[in-house]
């Protein structure tokens, strides 16, 4: 990717992220963080299955394309759970809010 197309995106995904902290009132700096940390787990995923397809360029096309199927998911996954954890001051919190049913109350 050359580096206007990478900058501009860069930005518009900053914007969106600042736009939705605003939205729902969180601080800027926040938002931003919990970005970054996403975005860290996923390029750390994604240079994985860069290193992958590069071992498996001699493979058939469909084992190429499942590997680029299951990274993207993976790096999604490994993005929001990092930021997830990043959000909870420990273990158990994320464990109990894991377990805990919707919030709001039931009425009839």
């Amino acid at each position: 990717m050359r580096a206007r197309p990478a900058l501009a995106l860069a930005a518009a995904g900053s914007a969106a992220t600042t736009a939705a902290s605003l939205a729902f009132h969180m601080p800027a700096a926040d938002a931003i963080r919990l970005a970054a940390i996403a975005v860290a787990g996923a390029v750390g995923v994604g240079v994985l299955g860069t290193i992958l397809l590069l071992v498996l360029r001699r493979s058939a096309i469909g084992v190429q394309v499942a590997v680029v199927a299951l990274v993207s998911v993976a790096a999604v996954g490994l993005g929001a759970l990092a930021a997830a954890r990043a959000m909870f001051i420990s273990d158990p919190s994320s464990s109990v809010t894991a377990s805990a049913p919707p919030a709001g109350r039931w009425e009839r």
